[in-house]
């Protein structure tokens, strides 16, 4: 239990634990960024009539081989009127976007290819072909297609076109519910004036903002001193899906929160070798998944998005939950000292010829300058000692 875990190691061991959420059915506007619990067909052809593409004529496009071609006006088709008169040769009808396509025409000729020499009759002064700017139904998908699989995460645009199609309401995996807890007897509130030997509590804020970021409902936040009495008391009181944790997990006189979880649930793991980031936990009580995450403010926030982070999308039945590496190249040399698994911060910059990367020069665990600074990790083995400049190094976009 004391050895640290590979970053690897740790992220399956906790994926092999958790399994997705229960189903639910939403309200499509509620189902946005969730994923479905099921395929998709469509119920209904789209489009579900043949319609007109353009504001134009619907013409029978035979009937306008020989130009200017002089045909009369047969009636006018707005979007939403079912047309009343077949097109026969020697006749034409307006028609509006949309609008249904008439019996008899094939084809709609746009207006500004088109003239009135007299009223009730239109000159068309250019071909078209058979089909040509109309719409006929099915073009898009066919009545019974698959339209969305099993996983996908809805979008905007998904949704329209499930509107489409008149489904208005869908199938999803529900998103985790989330507690909070930052601890440390030292914190005050962000808004308080700090004595000396005093931090503002910036973790509550920065993981709240990610966790809101991700779409996920946050039932509870709280801060306790370190006391494990009173820590043991938050987590019996939590009542969600995750329970995550800032700070008390290292093997300091006052960290409490591996003894609490240990008491109060079950401890599955302790230590990763990553850098930041050593003293996580992970575990359960009851029904919730229990992560430990270090007080340091970076190092919580890059154990959230190495480790929390893809195990909340896999909870939610989301199936590409991990980053993908990118390569660029070093624009200055990189040691790596630690036997851990290393993410430093950095400034990726692209250009045609690539990408180079830049280490920033403040990697303490305690700066959030360096986070508000990188738009990149390196993500630098255990095994590595140094990279030259010039080197080809794996990097992750922040996201």
């Amino acid at each position: 239990m004391n050895d640290m875990m590979s970053v690897k190691a740790a992220l399956r061991e906790i994926l092999t634990n958790i399994k997705p959420l229960a189903p639910l059915r939403l309200p499509l506007l509620k189902s946005l960024g969730h994923a479905l619990a099921s395929d998709i067909a469509s119920p209904e052809p789209l489009p579900f009539f043949t319609n007109s593409a353009m504001d134009g004529y619907a013409v029978c496009s035979r009937d306008i081989s020989v130009l200017p071609r002089i045909l009369k006006m047969a009636e006018d088709i707005p979007a939403g009127k079912f047309p009343k008169k077949k097109i026969r040769s020697g006749t034409c009808a307006r028609i509006m976007t949309g609008a249904f396509l008439p019996q008899g025409a094939d084809a709609v000729v746009p207006l500004e290819q088109t003239d009135i020499p007299a009223q009730g009759y239109v000159r068309v002064r250019s071909t078209v072909r058979e089909g040509q700017y109309i719409r006929p139904k099915g073009q898009e998908i066919n009545s019974g297609d698959k339209i969305f699989s099993k996983g996908r995460v809805l979008k905007p645009a998904d949704l329209g076109l499930l509107a489409s199609l008149g489904i208005n309401a869908v199938r999803v995996i529900a998103k985790p519910s989330i507690s909070l807890i930052t601890s440390g007897s030292e914190i005050v509130g962000s808004s308080a004036t700090p004595r000396l030997g005093q931090i503002r509590n910036s973790n509550i804020i920065s993981m709240k903002a990610a966790l809101t970021a991700l779409g996920v409902s946050i039932r509870r936040a709280e801060h306790i001193k370190d006391n494990l009495r009173d820590i043991k008391s938050a987590l019996l009181k939590c009542d969600s899906d995750v329970i995550i944790t800032c700070g008390g997990v290292s093997v300091g006189g006052c960290d409490f929160v591996k003894q609490a979880l240990s008491e109060c649930g079950k401890l599955i793991f302790w230590k990763v070798a990553m850098k930041p980031g050593k003293p996580f936990l992970f575990g359960q009580i009851g029904w919730s998944w229990v992560f430990g995450l270090p007080g340091n403010p970076v190092s919580a926030l890059v154990t959230y998005e190495i480790l929390v982070k893809p195990t909340l999308l896999a909870l939610a039945g989301q199936k590409n939950i991990l980053p993908i590496p990118e390569e660029a190249v070093l624009t200055s040399p990189l040691k790596h000292a630690s036997n851990r698994q290393e993410y430093v911060r950095a400034r990726v910059h692209r250009t045609k010829r690539g990408s180079k990367i830049t280490p920033l020069p403040w990697q303490g665990s305690g700066m959030l300058r360096s986070l508000t600074e990188a738009n990149a990790w390196i993500v630098v083995p255990r095994k590595v000692r140094r990279y030259p400049a010039g080197s080809a190094v794996n990097f992750l976009p922040q996201r």
